[in-house]
């Protein structure tokens, strides 16, 4: 039951970052395993079981994947950022005197 939970909340976070193509192996294991996992069958739950492991571990390498370029991407845009202009007129050094003590 919690890899069937597991495994819908993972499709529904993956959103547009995988393709329906992608999608599709992962909904059919998880499918095919629902169909058998309140019964007795245990050889069926086991084969169903891994047959879904594998297809969602699919998905979740091409959503590190997109996560990572995308990190990527961001980083390069900062570090551009931060080497442009870089003087900043607002600035002010200042040193405290308190003229109380003796």
């Amino acid at each position: 039951d919690s890899l069937v939970y597991s495994t819908e909340k993972l499709l529904k976070d993956a959103g547009d970052n995988v393709t329906d193509a992608d999608k599709e192996p992962v909904e059919a294991a998880l499918s095919s395993l629902k169909e058998v996992i309140g019964g007795d069958d245990v050889d069926a739950i086991s084969e169903r079981t891994e047959q879904l492991i594998q297809a969602s571990q699919a998905v979740s390498t091409k959503m590190y994947e997109a996560a990572s370029q995308a990190d990527a991407a961001g980083e390069g845009a900062d570090a551009g950022a931060s080497t442009d202009g870089g003087d900043d007129d607002d600035v002010v050094d200042a040193e405290i005197i308190d003229e109380d003590e003796s």
